[in-house]
């Protein structure tokens, strides 16, 4: 008889375990389902997850995605819905199939930018560089749309969408009026902005289309 209630006993603490776990994941889904630093964007790739980061008041759109098995995280300035509105021609993709890739601007262009500029090139070199968290491990170079005693010296290559060798692909970094990504021929991609803000929107927007989110 003993026996008996003991495991009627188990039995009932059992349930009310399983109930509470139950209930416990219900609260843990409900909870994340408020969370306003979470979002969801639905691009042409599929469902893509962000979560809006603030460390250090800057803030920035952490994106996670999985390339042939392998997990990447990448934080952008601008969300996915902020750069809806950006002008993109021609098909940006086919750059990727480049065996050596070029950023390349003009030398005054991180001065007349306060650098974002340079950010923007950073921003798109961590995706097609060699780095353990790239993606496309190509070998990716920064250069100048103009040589001058300085890049002579710091040995940065010149390199515009004129003077291309076959296999190799140049994103070119330009000030313009519009905010644009124009996809010049299948080894040439030109982003503009404005100003620094505006390119690293281009820039953004350059590697959200590579990554199939816009």
């Amino acid at each position: 008889m003993k026996n008996n209630q003991k495991k009627a006993i188990k039995w009932v603490i059992g349930i009310l375990f399983f109930i509470l776990m139950i209930f416990i994941g219900m609260l843990v889904v409900e909870n994340l389902g408020k969370n306003s630093n979470v979002y969801v964007y639905n691009g042409p790739g599929g469902e893509y997850i962000f979560n809006i980061d603030d460390t250090g008041g800057v803030v920035n759109h952490v994106l996670r995605v999985y390339v042939n098995d392998n997990e990447y995280y990448y934080a952008f300035r601008y969300g996915p819905r902020e750069l809806e509105n950006v002008s993109v021609s021609g098909d940006v993709k086919q750059i990727l199939n480049s065996k050596t890739l070029y950023i390349s601007q003009d030398p005054n262009l991180p001065i007349e930018t306060s650098s974002k500029s340079s950010l923007a090139v950073m921003e798109l070199n961590r995706i097609t560089g060699e780095s353990y968290y790239s993606i496309y491990q190509t070998p990716t170079i920064t250069a100048v749309s103009r040589a001058t005693n300085r890049s002579t010296e710091l040995e940065l290559p010149e390199k515009t969408c004129d003077n291309l060798v076959d296999g190799e692909g140049v994103i070119l970094i330009e000030r313009a009026e519009k905010t644009k990504v124009i996809a010049e021929s299948d080894n040439c991609v030109i982003i503009q902005g404005i100003n620094g803000d505006e390119i690293l929107r281009s820039a953004d927007t350059l590697a959200y289309k590579w990554l199939g989110v816009l």
